[in-house]
């Protein structure tokens, strides 16, 4: 099926997960999250892999970044889902998903999430990528650029980084959240497996960097961290590309300034959209 999902029956077929991490033990979710949205076990690329799934429409892939899990788009998920079947995973190593002691460079990533969107039937699909993700998703449209429709690339990782740090904002309790699920067994070293293989993905991306993306891209920046950067990097590799810096935000964009982010994005991933010029995505920006 190439853009909506039958989601009853063919979710049907995916177990509940269940436990820390998953949506029924998250704390303070959006209103009527549960009503949209699930926890589920999905296998993958030989891991089996936890994913947070609901809405109607188009695929749309959201990828966290570190030290976060799925839970870090919970604020913009339920408005998504209004437009987009919205697919949030844990990375391998992060959470409910599986901690192999390998397959931590981009490449294998990406097929991870690849594999997921074949297991639920998505041959087409948008990407919003964070962070780590921000690498990962990357990863994902160079390797497979015929199966990504529209790619969002927001905040860079940076290594070394805390919460509080590249004008973070996040609220205490959200830290504990994070914090208490890299107290899991496995959980912190899993979480990090992707910076043990920097080296790989590295000489991946000299190798991606030969053909530029062609699908659309918009580049996020928060205005209290990465800015414009983020539009002034992805110009090396990416032909059509778009930025918009999110206002009084931090690193932490998608928790940060929830409102401000999806403007943006329903903008841009708008399915009826045949084209994006800088000055209608910049538009929300400059407020």
């Amino acid at each position: 099926m190439d853009t909506e999902l039958g989601a009853d029956i063919e979710l049907a077929l995916f177990p509940i997960a269940d436990g820390p991490g998953s949506v029924a033990h998250a704390p303070n979710l959006p209103d009527g999250f549960t009503d949209t949205f699930a926890s589920h076990y999905i296998h993958a690329n030989g891991v089996r892999l936890h994913a947070v799934v609901g809405g109607d429409g188009p695929a749309l892939l959201l990828v966290h970044g570190w030290p976060e899990n799925w839970y870090a788009w919970r604020l913009v998920m339920p408005e998504l889902a209004k437009r987009f079947t919205v697919v949030a995973v844990d990375q391998r190593g992060v959470g409910l998903s599986d901690k192999p002691d390998t397959g931590y460079d981009t490449a294998t990533l990406a097929a991870d999430l690849v594999g997921v969107m074949d297991a639920l039937d998505f041959e087409r699909f948008a990407v919003v990528g964070h962070d780590t993700g921000f690498v990962v998703a990357y990863a994902l449209a160079a390797d497979y650029a015929h199966r990504v429709e529209r790619l969002v690339l927001a905040e860079t990782p940076s290594f070394g980084f805390e919460f509080g740090m590249r004008g973070g904002g996040l609220p205490a309790e959200v830290v504990g959240y994070y914090v208490g699920l890299l107290s899991e067994p496995k959980s912190l070293a899993g979480s990090l497996g992707l910076y043990r293989a920097f080296h790989a993905t590295v000489v991946q991306n000299e190798e991606r960097a030969e053909q530029k993306l062609t699908m659309p891209v918009l580049a996020v920046g928060g205005e209290r961290s990465s800015g414009d950067h983020v539009i002034e990097g992805l110009r090396a590799v990416a032909e059509d590309v778009v930025g918009a810096v999110i206002p009084g935000a931090g690193h932490w964009v998608a928790e940060e300034a929830p409102d401000r982010l999806l403007e943006v994005l329903t903008r841009f991933l708008a399915p009826s959209r045949t084209a994006v010029t800088s000055e209608l995505v910049l538009e929300t920006s400059a407020r």
